[in-house]
């Protein structure tokens, strides 16, 4: 099938033509080089939506296949197309010019980065691949510093950016930076202190700990006076994030946080992912880094979902510690069981949840299999391997039903 034919299938609106065009630019994909002038197709067909029919956008699967290929990709061609692209089809065309990684492509990349008015609404990382090379580092982190400034674009600018400091490039740039970053700081830490519903408490969380993380990568006084701050609030789940901050800036840690925070179930997991990655976890106290404590860490955590509780389990107690064979390899793992009591339950109220399985030769480790998960069954309601299969079932049934399953 030719990538005219396939365009017209997506067009179709017909459930059996999408499929079979999904496949079919699968292959295209997976190919070892683009068809003769595929470029000038998928740009031509992705200035105007598709018909919604399956999971996938239409528009979004196209333009996989440039970036699948992104070296093959005429950047001239793509940067003048850019303007009239869908919204979607505009941040794979960024996701492209950021996988070639051509002295062109990042050339180009900066052009686009620099005219804020056409930048997506992107919330999955486009820019990773910039992680990658050094070229045109300074242009980039300039044109993304200033799209900051542009919300639908703020997240992707900042995840780019803590991708160039880990790398030690921020340093030219920090004090120009920190300027643009910290009022958004500060924006989110008064956030979590106002009386909002519990999605928009988890949206200021995440945008406090990923501010957090790039005021590290920048390290400056104000950086580190403001990671000090966040650090002492008396509220752990906030304060872990100047902890982690702070340990990433390698700057002085105020007495007693590290402690104060690990003991807090919802902070544990983070807290102990971020000292593992950097320098190890003796500094986090013994009996808050066994694997019950971070399989505590790891309930607690999803509970605070708004999807689930939406704040952390006022009570949460190991009862049961279940070895199973790991669904990958057949070895040794272990399912933990929790009864907790969510905030503001009548005393006496226990419902179950379990982390893990974590694989027994990892322990302790923050790696899980992803069956961590509660069906808030009460604990009385049956007994422990009941609670385990009903919670497991569900957890299958779930992945069953995704997209590309």
């Amino acid at each position: 099938m030719t990538l005219s034919e396939i365009i017209e299938d997506f067009r179709s609106g017909d459930p059996e033509r999408y499929g079979n065009a999904l496949r079919e630019a699968e292959q295209i994909a997976a190919a070892s080089t683009l068809p003769d002038a595929a470029t000038s197709e998928v740009l031509a067909a992705v200035t105007t939506p598709f018909p919604e029919v399956g999971p996938q956008r239409a528009e979004e699967v196209l333009m996989v296949l440039l970036a699948r290929h992104a070296r093959e990709v005429p950047v001239a061609e793509l940067a003048a197309a850019y303007p009239a692209l869908l919204e979607v089809a505009r941040a794979w065309a960024l996701r492209v010019l950021a996988q070639a990684a051509t002295e062109e492509s990042l050339i180009a990349l900066a052009d686009l980065l620099e005219h804020r008015d056409t930048l997506p609404e992107a919330w999955w990382p486009i820019l990773g691949p910039l992680e990658y090379t050094s070229r045109e580092a300074d242009r980039l982190i300039r044109a993304l510093g200033d799209a900051i400034a542009a919300e639908p674009f703020r997240r992707n600018a900042a995840l780019t950016l803590i991708g160039y400091g880990k790398r030690g490039l921020l340093w030219s740039h920090a004090d120009r930076l920190t300027d643009i970053v910290l009022p958004h700081a500060r924006v989110a830490l008064s956030d979590l202190g106002s009386d909002l519903d519990a999605s928009l408490l988890e949206d200021a969380r995440r945008r406090l700990g990923m501010w957090s993380d790039l005021l590290a990568s920048l390290a400056t006084d104000d950086a580190r006076e403001f990671l000090t701050a966040v650090a002492k609030n008396p509220d752990p789940a906030l304060a872990v994030w100047g902890v982690i901050g702070l340990e990433r800036a390698g700057a002085d840690m105020p007495d007693g946080v590290v402690a104060t925070t690990a003991a807090f179930p919802a902070a544990r997991v983070p807290l102990i992912a971020a000292y593992s990655e950097l320098h190890g976890v003796d500094a986090i106290p013994a009996e808050h880094r066994t694997q019950t404590a971070i399989a505590e860490g790891a309930l607690a955590l999803w509970l605070q979902d708004p999807n689930h509780l939406g704040a952390p389990p006022e009570a949460i107690e190991h009862v049961h510690t279940q070895e199973i064979q790991l669904p990958n390899d057949g070895g040794p793992g272990d399912v933990f069981v929790f009864r907790f009591r969510p905030e503001g339950a009548p005393d006496g109220t226990w419902l179950v949840g379990i982390a893990g399985p974590y694989a027994r030769a990892q322990q302790p480790t923050v790696s899980d299999y992803g069956y961590t998960y509660s069906v808030f069954c009460a604990e009385d309601e049956c007994d422990i391997d009941e609670h385990i299969n009903r919670i497991a079932h569900t957890v299958n049934a779930a992945v069953a039903g995704a997209p590309g399953r």
